[in-house]
């Protein structure tokens, strides 16, 4: 069997290794925004259930986000590299680049980390969600 991974954006992340800070899998940012940057920690299920933190030592970590609609097309999305900030808690940041929010909508995200030749997906069972909220007229 293998074990359940989760993706949790943190809010008001001030202590590389949160304990009570809010922690949601559903990101909200401005169209157009490149602020709040996104943080957030990988989690993984151990044999007795538990969620632990999952050590980012050695690994690299790509954010992926797809969806929100389509333009000419194509399929609108988003992939780069994170910032880890604690690899044994398993936290991380995402600064956005200028166009991963220029079209509102509701995107599903995941972290992929990868080491040696091998890979694991952040959720592993699901998505988490990136809601791009539209412009507001000025």
């Amino acid at each position: 069997m293998s074990s359940r991974t989760e993706l949790l954006f943190i809010g008001d992340l001030q202590d590389p290794v949160p304990s009570p800070a809010p922690r949601t899998s559903t990101f909200f940012l401005g169209q157009g925004n490149q602020l709040p940057i996104l943080t957030g920690q990988l989690l993984q299920t151990d044999g007795s259930g538990r969620r632990c933190p999952f050590d980012l030592t050695g690994w690299t970590v790509t954010f992926r986000m797809m969806g929100g609609g389509r333009c000419g097309g194509v399929l609108i999305g988003t992939a780069g590299t994170i910032t880890i900030l604690n690899a044994r808690a398993g936290t991380f940041t995402y600064a956005w680049a200028a166009n991963d929010s220029a079209m509102p909508g509701t995107y599903r995200a995941t972290a992929t980390a990868t080491k040696a030749g091998a890979s694991i997906d952040f959720p592993n069972d699901d998505y988490a969600t990136v809601m791009i909220r539209p412009k507001v007229g000025r």
